[in-house]
Order: C-alpha cells, then sequence, then structure tokens
C-alpha cells in the first residue's frame, strides 16, 4: 500500500504542477495580448466628408489637437477611448 500512496502523491504532484503552468501561460497570454507590439497599424485609404484626427501631444495634459486626415495617413491604435 505505501508504494501505491507514493505513486499517487507524485500523480497529484504533476498535476498540480501542470495546474500552475498552465495557468501562468494564460496569464502571460492575457497580459501580452493587449499590447501594442502586435503589429496593428492603421492607414487612411480613402476620406469622405471631413475627417479630423487628434495628433498626438508631447504632454497628455494639453487639449486635442485636431487636424484634417490625409490620405495615406498612419494612425495610431487607441484601446481606450
Amino acid at each position: 500500500m505505501p508504494e501505491r500512496r507514493k505513486w499517487i502523491d507524485i500523480g497529484i504532484g504533476a498535476g498540480v504542477v501542470a495546474v500552475i503552468i498552465v495557468v501562468v501561460v494564460v496569464i502571460l497570454v492575457l497580459r501580452s495580448g493587449g499590447s501594442e507590439s502586435s503589429g496593428t497599424s492603421i492607414t487612411v485609404e480613402r476620406v469622405v466628408n471631413r475627417v479630423d484626427t487628434d495628433r498626438p501631444r508631447q504632454d497628455g495634459g494639453q487639449p486635442p489637437n485636431f487636424l484634417s486626415a490625409r490620405v495615406g495617413q498612419e494612425l495610431i491604435p487607441e484601446t481606450a477611448f
């Protein structure tokens, strides 16, 4: 019986380690999923009517700097409004 208990303990330990590894991998994938390194790019292909874009500013405290969009302009993806 002690030999069987040893194998049960080894199996439980391996299961716990596997669960911990899976949880860590899931956390790392979810954290990196929102990163800007995903290679997302936005380019203006056509302008219909009047389209203004908010240009980047040095200090986030400044008021918006909206200028007319132009074809071929690269835009920065924003996840929060």
